[in-house]
């Protein structure tokens, strides 16, 4: 899904504007950008969590030529799934 079908979709469902779902959409990419750089974590009821983890550095593969290669430690962000989209998931 594409931002511009989220923000049509969200407005259709909320009956807001899209100029105001955009707005959102920014905003919450800002409160995000500042969270994870504290290392914290966002949370969306009945969905899930992101939050930051610090990865060590580690030897991984070159798909395509299947050299070995070094990936480097640094921060990534992870996905928690809440038990209600978990159960979402599992029943569909």
């Amino acid at each position: 899904m594409t931002k511009a079908e989220l923000i049509e979709k969200v407005a259709a469902t909320s009956g807001e504007s899209k100029s105001a779902v955009d707005r959102v959409l920014d905003g919450l990419r800002g409160v995000m950008e500042t969270e994870f750089k504290d290392g914290g974590t966002v949370f969306f009821p009945g969905i899930g969590k992101l939050w930051v983890k610090e990865v060590s550095a580690r030897k991984g593969r070159d798909p395509r030529t299947g050299e070995e290669i070094d990936i480097p430690a640094g921060r990534r962000v992870k996905f928690t799934a809440s038990k209600n989209l978990t159960d979402i998931l599992k029943n569909n």
